[in-house]
């Protein structure tokens, strides 16, 4: 875990955190993530810990209105759970029809550890976004990025589970990326989107799809890579055209 010699904790509590709590302890947690990012300071390696409280998905996820933007440099999210790869209980959701994307990470040199972003919107909507990150030197592990959740939008144009849309050397370490619960049957989609970052590396990662139509794993924008995008070591699995 990150920190410096100015640094501090802020806590979360999805089901039983309140903003009106001052954060700084487990038993004072926020209940929100953007209360927690409004709190921290930027280039302090503050650490925002997400603490699971269920194996309830509905009991130990922050539930989004809007976009969630990590704007701050040198903030880091960690979960506090098992530590899995699948579908971590320290969980970032929504119930709103088309927020895109449902996490914007714009920010340099964060460390996000042990958590699952599920974009499973309701409605017919095109272009949804579960996890975009912007920034440089960002760095995920034991993260699962689960987009387009609901037959309605897993199908449509434009969905990604992740997209990298500029910056770079990011590191993924041990990350779940894509979805195979619910198929990606007609439309051309993909599970991470490339549209021209520079110098990322994608190591131990499962890259998961139910695709039985025109679905990629990965895209490559016209523009390509700036330099390259390494992947090492990682799996990519279709249970229907593996």
């Amino acid at each position: 875990i990150p920190f410096g010699p100015n640094s501090k904790c802020w806590f979360v509590c999805p089901s039983t955190g309140s903003n009106s709590n001052d954060g700084t302890t487990p038993l004072k947690a926020f209940s929100t993530l953007s209360q927690a990012h409004t709190a921290a300071r930027a280039d302090k390696n503050d650490v925002v810990f997400m603490i699971a409280q269920s194996n309830t998905a509905s009991s130990t996820t922050d539930y989004q209105t809007a976009t969630l933007t990590w704007s701050k440099d040198l903030v880091h999210l960690i979960g506090i759970n098992s530590n899995a790869m699948f579908s971590n209980r320290s969980r970032i959701g929504t119930n709103t029809t088309g927020i895109t994307p449902l996490v914007n990470v714009t920010a340099d040199g964060c460390h996000f550890a042990n958590l699952q972003a599920f974009h499973g919107v309701s409605g017919d909507n095109t272009g949804l976004i579960c996890w975009q990150d912007t920034g440089n030197r960002n760095t995920y592990r034991n993260c699962h990025f689960a987009g387009g959740g609901i037959s309605t939008t897993a199908d449509d144009a434009g969905m990604r589970s992740l997209k990298l849309a500029g910056g770079g050397e990011r590191v993924f370490t041990n990350c779940v990326i894509g979805l195979d619960t619910v198929d990606r049957s007609t439309t051309p989609n993909a599970e991470l989107e490339l549209p021209g970052p520079l110098r990322e590396v994608i190591d131990s990662c499962i890259f998961t799809t139910y695709g039985s139509g025109a679905h990629a794993m990965v895209t490559v924008g016209a523009t390509g890579l700036d330099r390259y995008a390494l992947f090492r070591d990682c799996s990519f699995i279709n249970p229907i055209q593996s």
